[in-house]
């Protein structure tokens, strides 16, 4: 059965299923359909359409205006008779007939895009955006058509932006830049739109463009407006042109980022926060292995790629002596943004830094040596300083430290001084620290409920992947597509942790299958050390239940644990507590635990002696049997 499809926006079109309609061709009388179509099953007088669409005639001539150009319509539209409804006062579009109207599918794509979860959300933009063909009722100026056109317009470049942001979310940097461009073919004066392509274009790698892209915005405002570029798009544009050459992206050797869509939109969104409204401290915590340095790379990444400045360092083992080491070792004071910096820096900043870099002294033979650090006010004007070398660096600025665990307390008072000392900075401090550390550090509790306490805190926790996107992972860094059994095998063996699956995975790349095979699934040793680390500073008392619960099994009940183990409740209670809070168990089910990954279970269990496994099972066994024997009735 033939249709009526009616188009409206980019021209005016009417089609009778595949049959073009071409008697509606003055603008009044198309004005008059497209009004009476984009207000379907509203009743409108006629007195109302004649003053609407003949402003300047007197009353008798628009109602005979007016007259005419619905007998037109009645005669013109095929099936006019069952759409328009007209009687002596009144004229009305009815939608008891099917029809399709471009605008009414456009306008329900927008709609459903707004309601719908992240991955149809694309779909629906995508709709939407294939939908607007151009403005509504181009070379019309009527004033309810400038209106209703301004509308769709603001929808369309909406359905842009925020399909833009979805792209870049998921990192597909060319995609978004080709949208970015039809965003600025649509509004060629959007400032915002540059600045976001110019982005677009450095973190895909094309720093010549992205240089081009802030000529071309210049020259359009100064044509256009006759104004220059605002001054944060002149910022973007001196930031990659003080690169010099295009970065080199670390990208190509790392494993691929993947199931971490959720913990990347919250780093973006804080990002943004930090940018434009005041430092943001970001924690990302998880089990070692689990991928918080891998997306903190990401960000790193993300960020050089733009021009702007960010600063890496780590914390060391709990042996490290120095308490500034991530700052003074080789991390933020040490690098090449610093050190040019410092000359800009007055004496008594300088002579306080030289704490950290003693070879100032040397290069500043004039330069007062500090005094030891004695008083609170010493320690205030240290601080001070740290936070001006800091924040004397061009801003937006991303500062990265690695294993916040292993940092010593000082670092942290400074970390909480920083956040707190300029509030109009522009600085993210992302951090990343293992779970099993964040009960037992203070310092850490304190900056957390301080930040959290003024908005500037946000924690991110990155956890282990489903079996989906550990199958993506491993296909990815194998390079092949992989057996289900194979699959199956990595995930059962690594449970989703990253760094197992990357692992075991390569070992699979270049060649043409692996039987299964427990030999053949070993990870390299400085992986298994990392995993099995929370195992080194247990109490002996979590020692001894770790061991006993391994020789039951992965999963073991309290019950069983307490009969053969021996030890007061109390004393039982607290190893299982510290085994929990350092992520070795996790409790199964009510009255049962379980190691949080096979392979802790297994490092624990092989980690004692022959014998002792089999005075264990012993034990075990006669639990059980005691447990388990019939009842003997006494009389």
């Amino acid at each position: 059965q033939d249709l009526l499809h009616i188009t409206l926006m980019g021209q005016f079109r009417l089609c009778w299923g595949e049959t073009a309609v071409h008697h509606i061709d003055t603008p009044s009388h198309q004005a008059l359909f497209a009004y009476l179509v984009l207000h379907a099953d509203q009743t409108h007088t006629r007195q109302h359409l004649a003053f609407t669409f003949w402003p300047s005639s007197s009353e008798g001539q628009a109602r005979t205006n007016l007259r005419k150009a619905i007998h037109h319509l009645r005669q013109t539209v095929p099936a006019a008779v069952t759409f328009l409804e007209v009687d002596r006062h009144s004229v009305t579009w009815h939608k008891n007939r099917p029809y399709t109207l471009d605008v009414t599918e456009f306008e329900a794509a927008v709609v459903a895009a707004q309601t719908a979860a992240t991955a149809a959300r694309r779909c629906y933009l995508n709709t939407a955006i294939d939908l607007y063909h151009g403005d509504l009722l181009p070379g019309h100026y009527e004033q309810w058509i400038l209106a209703y056109r301004e509308m769709l317009r603001q929808q369309y470049l909406g359905c842009l932006v925020q399909l833009i942001e979805l792209l870049e979310a998921e990192r597909d940097y060319a995609a978004a830049a080709d949208y970015a461009r039809r965003l600025l073919q649509a509004d060629p004066l959007r400032e915002a739109a540059y600045r976001r392509l110019m982005r677009l274009q450095a973190l895909n790698n094309n720093w010549a463009d992205a240089l081009r892209v802030y000529e071309q915005c210049a020259a359009n405002l100064q044509r256009e407006l006759h104004v220059l570029p605002s001054a944060p798009t002149q910022a973007a544009y001196h930031r990659l042109l003080a690169m010099g050459t295009s970065p080199e992206s670390q990208g190509e050797s790392r494993s691929p980022l993947v199931g971490r869509a959720r913990a990347w939109h919250t780093l973006q969104k804080s990002w943004q926060r930090a940018v434009r409204k005041r430092p943001m401290f970001v924690l990302m915590r998880g089990e070692a292995g689990i991928g918080k340095t891998r997306l903190a790379e990401e960000m790193l990444d993300w960020t050089a790629r733009q021009g702007i400045l960010n600063l890496s360092a780590a914390g060391h083992a709990p042996t490290e002596t120095l308490p500034y080491a991530p700052l003074a070792g080789s991390g933020w004071l040490r690098s090449a943004a610093v050190r040019q910096s410092l000359p800009n820096l007055p004496d008594v900043w300088l002579s306080e830094i030289s704490r950290l870099l003693p070879e100032l002294l040397i290069e500043r033979p004039d330069l007062a040596a500090p005094n030891p650090i004695q008083e609170a006010w010493q320690q205030q004007r240290f601080f001070s300083a740290l936070a001006h070398v800091i924040l004397g660096l061009p801003q937006p600025i991303l500062l990265f430290v690695d294993d916040l665990q292993w940092c010593q307390p000082d670092l942290w008072n400074w970390f909480c001084f920083l956040l707190h000392f300029e509030p109009r900075a522009r600085f993210m401090l992302l951090g990343a620290i293992r779970d099993e550390e964040i009960s037992e550090n203070q310092l850490f509790s304190r900056l957390c409920h301080d930040c959290r306490h003024d908005g500037s805190f946000v924690q991110i926790g990155v956890g282990r992947l489903n079996q989906l996107a550990t199958a993506e992972l491993a296909q990815q860094i194998a390079g092949k597509k992989l057996a289900a059994e194979e699959i199956a095998c990595i995930y059962a063996e690594t449970e989703g942790v990253p760094l197992l699956v990357v692992a075991l995975a390569a070992r699979l790349a270049g060649t043409v299958a692996l039987e299964v095979d427990k030999e053949l699934w070993g990870v390299p040793e400085r992986v298994r050390a990392l995993v099995e680390e929370p195992l080194t500073s247990l109490s002996p008392a979590a020692q001894e239940v770790a061991a006993l619960g391994a020789v039951i099994g992965r999963t073991f009940c309290y019950d069983l644990l307490a009969a053969v183990s021996g030890k007061p409740e109390t004393v039982l209670i607290e190893a299982l507590e510290e085994l929990c809070r350092r992520r070795i168990l996790r409790e199964h089910e009510v009255g049962s635990y379980t190691f949080s990954h096979n392979r802790l279970h297994r490092a624990v269990y092989a980690g004692l002696s022959q014998p002792k496994q089999r005075l264990l099972r012993e034990k075990i066994n006669a639990e059980l049997a005691r447990q388990h024997a019939p009842a003997t009735l006494t009389f």
